[in-house]
């Protein structure tokens, strides 16, 4: 006796063009999401010189060239966008993607803020903190207490509650945004510091498989790769709107997928670094130093 034929008409023809059917719709909107983010990095590096222009965030670079100098909101933007979305995905991902959100607008925004209104009067931590301590805050003082405070907001956040994990990597978010300040001196360093505080994250996930990491961090290595060109060149300046976001966006990775005894290197050589930069100036030692100043020279214009 013949079987019934499948729902939906003769035999299973019908059937199988239905399930290629449903399988396409299904891929549709996938397909719509990439062309969307495609759209979304080509668009950002445009809105990004358009908001300068608007905030009178044209200024001369170190060689007295006037260019867009806060170009980091290209990072902004992106962040805002794919940390948004993945923040309605499902599973761990979606537990962690608003932490990124968090940290990455966060951040973003406080290095704004320094570069619309603030002043290169006052410098480093022990300037700023005095600063305040005088009744004078700075923006600077702003980004480094908001900062903190978001810091430890994050680190909280990751581990449900107060503790050593909680500061140590409280520690290493607020530390790498620093860093990344301290290179944004001149073209290509504080990019090549991100890609250097960004690879140890990299190998792991490259050794482990663990796509949350290469997910989260690549997309603000994607953005960052938008700028990479126009930077080392000297035509942009990334600003401390793009310095603070990429450098906790790399903490926060870190954070996220590194080992405690990783993250306790990180955070002394992080610490180690800030705190050298209180009493010399990095640049100097760069320039001073034969090989890392040969290094320098290849990351752009000097």
């Amino acid at each position: 006796m013949r079987p019934p034929a499948p729902p939906g008409g003769e035999g299973g023809q019908t059937g199988g063009e239905g399930g290629r059917a449903a399988e396409g719709a299904s891929l549709n909107p996938l397909l719509l999401l990439a062309v969307a983010w495609a759209a979304l990095l080509a668009a950002a590096p445009l809105l990004a010189r358009l908001a300068c222009r608007l905030l009178g965030l044209v200024k001369p670079n170190f060689r007295g060239e006037r260019i867009p100098a806060a170009v980091g909101i290209t990072f902004l933007i992106v962040a805002a966008a794919t940390y948004g979305l993945l923040s309605r995905s499902r599973g761990y991902l979606a537990d962690v993607a608003p932490l990124f959100l968090l940290v990455s607008v966060g951040f973003g925004l406080l290095g704004l803020i320094d570069d619309g209104w603030g002043s290169r009067d006052v410098g480093g931590f022990r300037g700023h903190v005095g600063a305040l301590l005088r009744g004078r805050p700075t923006t600077g003082g702003v980004k480094l207490l908001g900062g903190g405070a978001l810091a430890l907001v994050a680190g909280w956040l990751l581990h449900g509650g107060p503790g050593i994990a909680m500061l140590l990597d409280a520690g290493l978010i607020a530390l790498a945004a620093n860093t990344l300040n301290l290179l944004d001196v001149r073209p290509g360093r504080a990019l090549f510091g991100f890609a250097l505080l960004a690879l140890p994250t990299l190998l792991v996930v490259a050794v482990t498989g663990s796509l949350l990491g290469g997910v989260l961090l690549g997309a603000a290595a994607a953005a960052a790769a938008l700028e990479a060109v126009p930077d080392a060149r000297g035509r942009a300046m990334m600003g401390d709107t793009g310095s603070n976001l990429l450098g906790a966006t790399a903490g926060l990775a870190a954070a996220v997928e590194l080992p405690v005894w990783a993250r306790v290197v990180a955070l002394l050589v992080l610490l180690a670094l800030n705190l050298a930069a209180e009493r010399v100036s990095l640049s100097k030692v760069i320039e001073r130093t034969p090989w890392l100043a040969a290094i320098d020279r290849r990351l752009g214009v000097r």
